[in-house]
């Protein structure tokens, strides 16, 4: 019986390590805005870049993922309830955004899900509203709501979005 357990057991792993695992890249590409020190203030659309330099030709996952957060106590605290977009193609190498309706902080980073992950650097998000005292996750009601005509919020002539919602801005 034991012998047959042996056996089985050294069956088991030959079959496991015989099976080929695809070699995944790991792209963490630097974001490159917002920069340190750099002040959104809430209501704001604002354009979030990253390098593609360095990118594969073939990326396992082309389809990446935007979401705010903030540097307390050595930790990151993401608000991946909320993320600010979704979709987004690696490639583009920039997103249009819509700053949600956070409390005022001078510690905010923003952090691009792919293959891998890339922080920003350190930035302030201000929220005007006296006693702005809302919840980080107020914006993600309005985070899939399509873009309308009447929506006329373009940043630097870029086609105006939906808070979440990315852009085509490769022409």
């Amino acid at each position: 019986m034991f012998m047959s357990l042996i056996f089985s057991l050294v069956s088991f792993v030959s079959c496991v390590l015989a099976v080929s695992i695809p070699v995944r890249d790991v792209v963490p590409p630097p974001i490159t805005s917002p920069t340190a020190g750099a002040v959104w203030h809430v209501g704001e659309t604002q354009l979030v870049t990253w390098s593609t330099a360095n990118l594969p030709v073939s990326i396992t996952n082309p389809s990446g993922m935007l979401v705010l957060g903030y540097l307390s106590n050595n930790s990151e605290n993401l608000m991946l309830d909320s993320p600010l977009a979704t979709n987004i193609p690696l490639r583009a190498g920039k997103v249009q955004i819509t700053v949600p309706n956070v409390p005022t902080r001078a510690d905010y980073i923003v952090v691009l899900f792919g293959d891998s992950d890339s922080a920003s650097p350190e930035f302030t998000i201000i929220n005007d509203a006296s006693g702005a005292t809302t919840s980080p996750l107020t914006a993600a009601t309005t985070a899939t709501t399509p873009a309308s005509s009447a929506n006329t919020g373009a940043f630097e002539g870029l086609p105006p979005s939906s808070p979440g919602t990315p852009q085509d801005l490769s022409s």
